[in-house]
């Protein structure tokens, strides 16, 4: 498979679907020419909900603290790839915390 096959198997995928009760959304941005990658644990709940990743408060971090870039630069395909080792918000425990990724 090239590239974009391979990135196209991973946006279609549901495997998890049952295991958590809602319709999984996996997340990538970026493209084979980007220049960083920038891989995180998993997606968060607000990233589920706006299918754009680090768009919350530790993607605020990343973003304007650690690498002082604009939204504009960071979100630009050829400057980012953005993956996680679990490509999907992995739901909510029963403490309110994140479940671990699957």
């Amino acid at each position: 498979m090239n590239f974009n096959e391979v990135k196209e198997k991973i946006l279609l995928c549901q495997d998890c679907k049952d295991k958590f009760g809602f319709t999984p959304v996996p997340i990538i941005h970026g493209n084979q020419y980007s220049k960083i990658m920038q891989i995180s644990q998993a997606p968060s709940y607000n990233v589920h909900i706006t299918k754009r990743p680090f768009n919350d408060p530790s993607g605020a971090k990343l973003k304007y603290k650690w690498y002082q870039i604009s939204d504009e630069v960071f979100y630009n395909e050829d400057n980012f790839y953005i993956t996680s080792l679990s490509h999907c918000f992995p739901s909510k425990n029963n403490k309110g915390g994140d479940n671990l990724p699957l």
